[in-house]
C-alpha cells in the first residue's frame, strides 16, 4: 500500500508540478485609462502601490492635464493593484494581455544544458590533447561557448524576471469643470447688442479702408508712372517743334 502511495506521488510530481509551474510563467501587461478628479492625488496613491515606475509623464493640452505611468509590480500583487487603480476614478478603457513564457524558458534551459555539456567535452579534449594547434582551437571554442552560455543565462534570467513581475500602463485624464454663465438682464442684453453692433460697424469700416488702400495704391503708382511718361513725351515734342522753328527762321 505504501509503495502504491509513493508511486502515485511520484507520477503526480512528474505530471502536475511542471504544469503548475508553467501556468505561472506568464508575462502580464495591463493597460488602463482613468478619468480622475485630481492627478496629484491619483499619482500619490500610485506611488504608494507595490512596485516602481518605469516611466512617469504629466502633460498639458487645452488647459487640461493628463498623465502617463508605466509601473512594474510583483506578479502576486497584480490583481490588488488593478482593483486599487479602478477605484481612482471612472475607467474609460481597460485591456490585459498575457504571454506564456514557459516555452522560451525551456528553450533557454536546453541551450544552457547543451553548452554546458559541450564545455565538459572540450575540457576533456583539451586534457587529452598534446597538440598545440588543437589546444589553441579548443581554447578558442571554449571561449565562444562560454559567451554563448552567459548570453543564454542572461536571457533566461530576464524571462524569469518577466514571469515574476507584471507591467501596468496607466493613463490618467483630469476632469474639466465648466461653470454655466449667469443669466443676463434686459439691460445687459441691450448693452451687449449695441456694443456688438458698434464693433461690427468698426470692423466693417476698417475692412473697407484697408480695401480702398489696397486698390488705390496700384492705381496711384500707375498714375504717377503715366504722368512722368507724359511729361517726358511733352518735353520731347516741344524740343522737336522748337528745332523746326529755328531751322525755318535760318532758311
Amino acid at each position: 500500500m505504501r509503495n502504491i502511495i509513493f508511486a502515485g506521488a511520484f507520477f503526480a510530481a512528474i505530471f502536475f508540478v511542471p504544469t503548475l509551474v508553467q501556468a505561472q510563467q506568464l508575462s502580464r501587461e495591463h493597460t488602463i485609462t482613468i478619468q480622475v478628479e485630481c492627478i496629484e492625488a491619483a499619482r500619490a496613491i500610485i506611488n504608494e502601490l507595490n512596485g516602481h515606475n518605469l516611466d512617469a509623464q504629466v502633460s498639458f493640452h487645452d488647459e487640461a492635464r493628463s498623465a502617463f505611468f508605466v509601473r512594474r509590480v510583483d506578479d502576486w500583487a497584480f490583481r490588488h493593484v488593478q482593483e486599487v487603480l479602478r477605484e481612482l476614478g471612472e475607467v474609460t478603457r481597460e485591456h490585459e494581455h498575457a504571454r506564456f513564457l514557459g516555452g522560451d524558458i525551456a528553450a533557454a534551459n536546453t541551450q544552457i544544458y547543451v553548452l554546458s555539456r559541450e564545455t565538459e567535452r572540450l575540457a576533456t579534449l583539451m586534457a587529452a590533447s598534446r597538440s598545440l594547434n588543437v589546444l589553441i582551437a579548443v581554447n578558442d571554442r571554449m571561449n565562444d561557448v562560454a559567451r554563448e552560455r552567459d548570453a543564454a543565462i542572461g536571457w533566461r534570467n530576464m524571462l524569469l524576471a518577466q514571469a515574476d513581475t507584471a507591467v501596468i500602463h496607466i493613463h490618467l485624464f483630469e476632469e474639466r469643470y465648466f461653470e454655466p454663465p449667469a443669466p443676463q438682464t434686459f439691460g445687459q442684453r441691450v448693452s451687449d447688442s449695441f456694443f456688438g453692433s458698434l464693433n461690427a460697424t468698426r470692423r466693417t469700416g476698417e475692412t473697407l479702408v484697408v480695401f480702398i488702400v489696397r486698390v488705390s495704391v496700384p492705381f496711384a503708382a500707375w498714375a504717377v508712372t503715366a504722368s512722368v511718361v507724359a511729361l517726358i513725351i511733352v518735353k520731347i515734342v516741344r524740343r522737336r517743334r522748337k528745332g523746326k522753328k529755328n531751322e525755318a527762321n535760318q532758311s
